[in-house]
């Protein structure tokens, strides 16, 4: 599987933290129903959104559908 830049990584990440906030807050769901909804530890889910911890891919997809948002990747 190809790698991608710790750089581009993180800009990826931080953007899709961005629209997953947005999302959070538009439909008023609280940080303890979005742990729920995505099975993920909701300290740790509070580091994620908080922009302390970069989230595996696999992690970020979990959280972006419970959500739903849609994260695909596409290889140029």
């Amino acid at each position: 599987m190809p790698r991608v830049q710790t750089k581009k990584r993180t800009t990826v990440m931080e953007s899709l933290i961005k629209a997953i906030n947005g999302r959070i807050e538009s439909e008023g769901i609280s940080i303890s129903e979005l742990a729920r909804r995505a099975d993920v530890n909701r300290p740790f889910l509070s580091r994620i959104l908080g922009g302390k911890t970069i989230p595996t891919v696999t992690m970020a997809s979990k959280i972006a559908n419970a959500v739903g948002l849609r994260l695909e990747v596409i290889e140029e």
